[in-house]
């Protein structure tokens, strides 16, 4: 009898820290807005795919009492593979980030970024709103 409940102890210890996120591929359209969430695949019709790898947000509501304003910085890290290149690039928020992406026949719109949350760095939580057209 010790031994199931140290072993049902362990089960539900595990299942608890287990990363409930799950990584899944999309199909999507070249200038269709997408809403992404790190770590996921969305893959266009040719084969080309982008990925957001990752989400550094260091934004904060400043001054909440009157009315919020947000600072600080954020950056959003990609993985692409357009006409069998693969890239690896950085946009962000902050004057030191680069604006352009590091590839040509394409554009990247990006839309927006959510939550709007102090330091929030749940990656499973974020949405970043972006498109990718062909030029």
């Amino acid at each position: 009898m010790r031994n199931i409940f140290i072993l049902l102890s362990f089960v539900v210890v595990v299942s608890c820290n287990k990363d409930t996120h799950l990584q899944t591929e999309e199909s999507v359209s070249y200038n269709e807005k997408i809403l992404a969430i790190p770590e996921n695949t969305y893959i266009f019709p040719d084969g080309n795919f982008i990925r957001i790898d990752k989400v550094e947000n260091g934004l904060c509501c400043a001054n909440q009492d009157i009315e919020c304003f947000w600072e600080g910085e954020f950056y959003i890290h990609f993985s692409a593979r357009l006409d069998n290149e693969m890239y690896q690039f950085t946009l962000g928020s902050s004057p030191k980030t680069s604006k352009e992406v590091p590839f040509t026949g394409y554009h990247l719109n990006f839309y927006g970024l959510s939550p709007y949350e102090c330091n929030a760095f749940d990656q499973s939580k974020f949405r970043i709103s972006f498109s990718l057209g062909q030029d």
